[in-house]
């Protein structure tokens, strides 16, 4: 292109132009056909790095310099802008090309990174004659032959012609350059108007062990996070969940399976521990694991639903004490394991005050109280006439 000057030698006079008859009319540099001897070996390269846990970092950067500038032709025009954010690059995308061109057929566009790595967005693209651009480059778009004219690309995301996973790993510091050659001479110029470079640094998967209480009146809570991010130097793998119960081991817990990477996730954890464990595996089997804890606490005391009140008992006519029952009831977000009753039911009370306590547990340690006194009064006779103890 006209932003890459080349050079070529110089024939040697003395020998004579050799044609190769079986390249058209083209002519060699020397008069001699080369003599050709081969070897061939097998090298055999072992992917021997396990996949890690990671997130990305997404962080848009813009505008470029040097917009507004009209490209003429042969021109070789360049707009920079700077990253000062020192991760490794998870995944680019170009957002947001937008410019004018008298015809986008001639023009040349290359990303090129700090280190100097080139990427092709795209040139030779619609027919000779279309003008302008407006598009979004990503590898997860539409195939770029897709892509509409009058305005290129139409707004949308499409894949550039090559990949921008060849920037996986890189380090993301630094100036990126979008280079445009123009190489239309009989029509408008072009001008770059915008151009934004988002990139997903690559950070350690930050989730860790997590403890919330249970939603109100559930013996569950939900809770949501993000999924991890493979990171492979061979960029491709694939990622399991499995979600195991800790405490108590009969604890029920979501479905597990194959997850889409970085996405947002809910899911519901009964009262207790439950282990997230993923489960990395790369293109060529490496394999490495990640996980944390999600304990759910049960912070809801248990309710003694007919706590009784203050009880008097009057003795019949003879009697010094009485017995004293009662059917407690109790409800809870979770369930009742125990009701203790101090006195426990049945038990034989005097006359006067005694003070009963009744205790609600659940099956987390919470309880709620209920206490009354229960007041035996003796035997008061209706009248004061006098019998005789055989007439009692």
């Amino acid at each position: 292109t006209s932003c890459t000057p080349a050079t070529i030698g110089t024939r040697n006079p003395q020998l004579d132009e050799y044609v190769n008859i079986w390249n058209g009319d083209t002519v060699s540099l020397q008069s001699v056909a080369p003599g050709i001897a081969t070897c061939t070996t097998v090298v055999h390269v072992e992917d021997v790095e396990n996949p890690t846990c990671v997130e990305y970092d997404t962080i848009v950067y813009s505008p470029g310099t040097n917009l507004g500038i009209e490209i003429e032709c042969g021109d070789c025009f360049e707009s920079v802008i700077n990253v000062p954010t020192d991760l490794k690059i998870g995944d680019i995308n170009v957002l947001n090309l937008m410019g004018t061109a008298g015809d986008v057929y001639d023009l040349d566009v290359v990303l090129i990174s700090p280190e100097g790595k080139e990427v092709r967005l795209f040139n030779n693209v619609c027919n000779q004659g279309d003008d302008d651009f407006n598009i979004n480059f990503d590898d997860d778009g539409f195939a770029l032959v897709a892509a509409p004219c009058n305005p290129f690309g139409g707004g949308g995301t499409y894949t550039p012609q090559e990949e921008l996973k060849n920037y996986y790993l890189d380090d993301m510091m630094g100036d990126w350059t979008l280079q445009i050659s123009n190489h239309s001479c009989n029509a408008e110029v072009a001008v770059l108007e915008n151009w934004e470079l988002q990139i997903m640094g690559i950070l350690p998967y930050s989730q860790g062990d997590t403890i919330l209480p249970n939603d109100p009146g559930l013996c569950s809570a939900e809770f949501c996070w993000i999924h991890p991010i493979l990171e492979d130097n061979c960029c491709e793998g694939t990622i399991d969940v499995e979600y195991i119960a800790i405490s108590p081991p009969t604890l029920r817990v979501p479905r597990g399976g194959r997850i889409i990477q970085g996405t947002s996730v809910c899911e519901i954890f009964d009262v207790g521990r439950t282990l997230v464990k993923y489960t990395l595996i790369d293109q060529y089997g490496n394999m490495s694991m990640c996980s944390f804890e999600v304990h759910v606490d049960d912070v809801e005391d248990p309710v003694i639903t007919n706590c009784p009140g203050d009880q008097i008992l009057h003795l019949d006519c003879g009697l010094c004490d009485i017995a004293w029952s009662y059917n407690y009831k109790a409800t809870d977000n979770c369930f009742v394991d125990t009701i203790i009753i101090q006195p426990p039911n049945g038990t034989v009370f005097p006359i006067g005050d005694t003070t009963i306590c009744v205790i609600a547990i659940d099956s987390t340690g919470n309880a709620d109280t209920c206490k009354y006194t229960l007041t035996v009064k003796e035997y008061v006779p209706l009248s004061n006439e006098f019998s005789c103890v055989d007439d009692l």
